[in-house]
């Protein structure tokens, strides 16, 4: 296993579940490229709810599940 040592820093990205960069999920891509760029770790999670410069509110009720929900 390998060890860190010294300190780190905590880089959290907000997008939406149906963000898209090259034909693929946005957080997918993120996490790749975090990976080659060799970071020490990604959690990808889904939100209950968020909101982001638009204000509009997104949520995980379940007549909205096909909607955009924060990731």
């Amino acid at each position: 296993m390998d060890e860190l040592s010294g300190e780190g820093l905590c880089l959290r990205i907000f997008i939406g579940e149906s963000d898209r960069f090259e034909h693929k999920s946005l957080y997918e891509a993120i996490m790749i490229k975090a990976r080659e760029r060799g970071l020490a770790g990604c959690t990808v999670t889904r939100a209950l709810a968020g909101f982001g410069a638009s204000s509009r509110i997104h949520t995980a009720h379940i007549e909205r599940l096909s909607m955009d929900l924060p990731i």
